[in-house]
């Protein structure tokens, strides 16, 4: 899938050489990384697991070459 742990797996394989094809059920890659309007008519954007992708080790985004930003709120 297009969450976290399925991109990763997929970067890494595609870095040494091997051909991915990421397939994702919904309309969006992330998982449960995604930020959603979780209540009609409220400007809030919330995410599940958010924190645990500020816990994304610093060697994976170097390894990936992968541009993260985090916006701390």
């Amino acid at each position: 899938g297009g969450g976290h742990n399925g991109l990763v797996a997929a970067g890494y394989l595609a870095r040494a050489g091997r051909r991915v094809r990421v397939l994702e059920r919904l309309d969006h890659v992330g998982g449960a990384a995604v930020s959603a309007h979780a209540f009609d008519g409220v400007d809030a954007r919330l995410s599940r697991y958010s924190y645990l992708v500020s816990l994304l080790p610093q060697r994976i985004v170097d390894d990936l070459g992968a541009r993260i930003r985090l916006v701390r709120r």
